[in-house]
Parts: C-alpha cells; sequence; structure tokens
C-alpha cells in the first residue's frame, strides 16, 4: 500500500533500516505490517541467523527470524547485519549546526536582545553588594519589556559586552554549506530549497528531484 512504501523509505532514511512483519499465512501485501524500528533491535545468532527482538509493545510476538519478517537496510561499510547508515545519521551534525544558530538569535531575543554582560565597579563592593546590583541589572536590563528602558545607578557601574552582536555571529556561509549538506545527504537538489526564478525552473528542480533522487529509491 502507499502508507506502507512511505513509511518504509522513511524508516530508511531515519533510521538506516525497515521492518515488515509477515502476517501468519501471509500471502497478500496487506498481510504486511509495519513496524517502528526504534523499537527494534538487531542481533546475530549461529544457526539461526539474524534475531529481531522488540522492546516496549503490549501485545509483543518477537523475538522474530528472518523467515517472519521482510528485512530492509541501507548500506554500512562496516556492519553487514544492523541498522545500515540513512540519511538523518549523514546530515545530523549539519542539522545540529543549524539547530544552535537558531536557538542562539531565539534565546538572544528572548533576553531583550541582552547579551553575557561583565559589570565592572570604580570601586571593591562588598560580595552582598555585587550581588545585589547584578540581581537589580538582570531584573531591568533583560526581557523584551525592558529593552527600550532608561537606566541609572547611584555608583559607577561599567558594562562590558561579552557576547558579540547577531551580524557577527550570523555566518552566512557556515549556515548555507550545513543547509546545502543537509540537502545533498537526502539527495534533494538544493535549488528545491530556494526560491527559483520562474515557474519553468522550478518545474525542472522537481523533475530533477524525481529523476535523480525518487525513482532510484
Amino acid at each position: 500500500s502507499t502508507e506502507l512504501i512511505w513509511q518504509t523509505e522513511a524508516a530508511l532514511l531515519l533510521n538506516g533500516f525497515a521492518l515488515w512483519l509477515k502476517k501468519p499465512n501471509a500471502r497478500r501485501p496487506r498481510d504486511l505490517q509495519w513496524v517502528n524500528p526504534n523499537t527494534v533491535g538487531i542481533s546475530y545468532t549461529p544457526g539461526r541467523g539474524l534475531i529481531f527482538k522488540q522492546e516496549g509493545t503490549t501485545d509483543n510476538t518477537s523475538p522474530w527470524t528472518e523467515d517472519q519478517v521482510v528485512y530492509f537496510r541501507e548500506f554500512h561499510p562496516t556492519d553487514d547485519v544492523g541498522a545500515g547508515v540513512g540519511a538523518a545519521d549523514v546530515a545530523i551534525e549539519d542539522a545540529r549546526l543549524l539547530r544552535y544558530l537558531t536557538r542562539f538569535a531565539g534565546r538572544y531575543f528572548e533576553n531583550g536582545a541582552m547579551p553575557v554582560t561583565l559589570l565592572g565597579f570604580e570601586y571593591a563592593p562588598s560580595q552582598e553588594e555585587s550581588e545585589r546590583v547584578e540581581k537589580w541589572f538582570q531584573k531591568m536590563a533583560t526581557g523584551i519589556r525592558n529593552a527600550w528602558k532608561v537606566l541609572a545607578l547611584r555608583g559607577k557601574v561599567t558594562p562590558t559586552i561579552l557576547t558579540p552582536p547577531p551580524k557577527e555571529l550570523e555566518m552566512k556561509e557556515l549556515n548555507n554549506q550545513a543547509r546545502h549538506n543537509v540537502a545533498m545527504a537526502f539527495g534533494i537538489p538544493q535549488t528545491m530549497l530556494e526560491d527559483a526564478a520562474n515557474y519553468a525552473t522550478a518545474g525542472e528542480h522537481r523533475m530533477s528531484f524525481w529523476q535523480d533522487t525518487v525513482r532510484p529509491r
């Protein structure tokens, strides 16, 4: 079925392998049940071959032998038995980088665009006084609602910005390279992630994705 096909492809891309469970007397495609690969462990037993053990399910009929399942796997250069290398494994580090860049920008503005700041006193304050000023500064100068406030202090306190501004951390080339690597890992033309020049160009990109990635899979 269509659902079985897309679930299988999703499992291969994300986990490096996919599994169908053959129901008793299975003779038709509808007698095959997709199994979530995140719940299955694969091992090899001499004399029995591959063994598939499912964990965390209520109607657990495993372990299953090779005769009881249909097993798909991506290629793995050092493992001939277990899960192969899925596209998600290849792209995960670049995807994390994009996530960290987004998280930094989000956290920066959540805190009222207030970077990490060092407060310098012109005198030597006591521990209690320095903590009091620090708490006051955090309360009055952070948060979106305080982004445009004017502050006044009795003594001279010199704030020093430690965190570079987002403009310096934009790293546009790094962002583009990470996005390019993720697209390549999944076989997606990067042009499909960007605005095409016109409708004809967009059509060519979709056709290329179909011919070069989807059809072979």
